[in-house]
């Protein structure tokens, strides 16, 4: 290094630099998987790409880094690096969504075109970004190493540094940011750290007029995410992103993430939905002669399960509902699109189903119906062995356990170990599939006398045609003895997901092609 060089650069201010540096890298990371949500939504795939993308131009950026540094030590490379990665970074919420929404339309069928097109947008919108922000350290090492014998020191001052920057850009977009002023906004914001360090570092008074736009883009930028005439509502949770649209025929519907799979149905006009939620009608007649009856969903979304039975059968019986919804904003919708604010007897709680679950006295529910994803994962603490257990318990004696279950095959590893469980804890399991063209099957759960046959014959004759197809729907259950069983130390993983997913996709497809038409 020259020694002009040298004394032109405060080595705190570069140790400063390296923890900005790293921070923004985090807080950008975190925030990416958030841009995405609504595009592919945030499965362990669409994780994998973005990570991979984003590591891989890290370290680009660290080889490259640390050949021009050699050739360039000077403080105008290194925040000449910073200043361009800040623009760059500030056109993200602007340039993203639209490269995301028009690469997603190739998303068609199955996993595999999520995993290409997700790969595709990830590679498109942040590698050249973190490549250029993975050139920063090694220039900032470059610049404080005076001598060969000090260079592990400074080494291990600037990684110590941006290391402990990306432990307070983990949290800082997680807990504080991105619920508070949205994840476009959160980008925005730590461009515009990164923009101050490098104006500084500079030394050049008239970029400060390039925060001019920095701060004019968090009104600039819109809340949402793009907008059709059918979008009622759309915002970012803590949990996730959340969108209400309204269909010709389906009517209000709960979208969250990519919106591939639909959480909930209000239709003012018709209750039921042609879905897997029709198929819970015979869950009280387990109890047909128990006229008060307590029911809980765990997974509660709008509450189109509720409006179903108390729309149907409210007439037969008198019904006491409650359940668990881990996010507070769909709590708050199913109220203000979904109708829930017409019931008075319905009681939903913002909390983890197996918490709300563990709280509640024993033998207190006649119905447990267990609706709870994220994306196409069930959550691993809500399909376990010990969760049955507790279910059982909170159940009263002739109590059924109810439980939407996806399965892309019928002798699948998800499917068959969830069977197996139950029936470690319960005297009787059945299988309904739910329709012909889906991959949901209702299981039914109970230590009642009454069997799931008994139990659709007694569904009012109004819902004829659903009964008959419930009845022909019924799965034949072979020994499952030598299936392992799910338990909290052994659950079902996304990992577990996933590979029934490459199952279906490279070896079962032929024979399942009717379900993609």
């Amino acid at each position: 290094m020259t020694e002009d060089t040298t004394e032109r650069i405060s080595p705190r201010y570069l140790i400063i630099t390296a923890f900005c540096s790293g921070m923004t890298i985090m807080a950008i990371e975190m925030a990416a998987s958030r841009l995405m949500a609504p595009y592919f939504g945030t499965s362990v795939f669409v994780w994998t790409n973005l990570l991979g993308i984003i590591m891989t131009a890290l370290s680009i950026g660290y080889w490259l880094g640390g050949r021009l540094a050699d050739r360039h030590p000077t403080r105008e490379f290194l925040y000449g690096l910073l200043f361009v990665s800040a623009v760059m970074l500030l056109c993200l919420p602007f340039i993203a969504p639209w490269i995301m929404d028009w690469v997603s339309r190739g998303v068609k069928e199955g996993e595999v075109s999520l995993v290409v097109y997700s790969f595709i947008s990830s590679l498109i919108i942040f590698c050249i970004p973190f490549s250029v922000l993975g050139m920063v350290s090694p220039t900032i090492i470059r610049l404080l190493s005076h001598a060969v014998e000090e260079s592990g020191r400074v080494a291990g001052k600037v990684y110590a540094a941006s290391t402990v920057g990306s432990i307070v850009g983990t949290f800082l977009p997680t807990l504080v940011f991105v619920p508070w002023i949205g994840t476009k906004k959160t980008i925005i914001l730590f461009a515009i750290i990164l923009l101050v360090i490098s104006i500084v570092g500079l030394g050049r008074k008239l970029l400060c007029l390039t925060a001019v736009p920095f701060m004019g883009s968090f009104i600039l930028i819109p809340a949402h995410y793009f907008s059709t005439p059918d979008v009622l509502f759309q915002t970012e949770s803590p949990y996730t992103y959340i969108k209400v649209t309204e269909d010709p025929y389906f009517g209000i519907m709960l979208q969250q993430d990519e919106g591939f799979a639909m959480h909930s149905f209000y239709n003012p006009d018709q209750v039921l939905t042609g879905s897997y939620w029709d198929y819970l009608l015979p869950a009280p007649y387990f109890q047909k002669d128990k006229q008060e009856q307590q029911i809980t969903v765990i997974g509660a979304a709008g509450g189109t399960a509720y409006r179903i039975w108390e729309e149907t059968l409210g007439d037969d019986f008198d019904f006491r509902f409650t359940g668990a919804e881990i996010d507070p904003v769909v709590v708050r919708l199913a109220h203000e699109y979904f109708g829930m604010s017409e019931y008075d007897n319905v009681e939903i709680s913002a909390q983890d189903g197996r918490i709300f679950l563990k709280n509640q006295p024993d033998g207190r529910f006649d119905v447990i119906f267990l609706d709870a994803y994220h994306q196409i994962y069930m959550p691993p603490h809500l399909t376990s062995l010990e969760f049955f257990q507790l279910t059982e318990q909170k159940l009263n004696p002739d109590g059924v356990f109810v439980a939407n279950v996806n399965a892309l095959f019928e002798d699948s590893d998800i499917y068959l170990r969830l069977i197996r469980t139950l029936q470690e804890v319960y005297d009787k399991v059945w299988v309904v599939k739910a329709g012909e063209h889906n991959f949901n099957y209702v299981f039914f759960a109970s230590n009642s006398d009454t069997s799931l046959e008994e139990a659709i014959a007694a569904v009012p004759n109004d819902h004829a045609l659903l009964r008959a197809r419930m009845a022909d729907s019924i799965r034949l259950i072979g020994d499952l003895s030598d299936i392992a069983l799910v338990t909290d130390d052994r659950p079902l993983t996304e990992v577990l997901f996933d590979r029934t997913i490459g199952e279906w996709l490279f070896q079962g497809r032929k024979s399942w092609g009717n379900y993609l038409q």
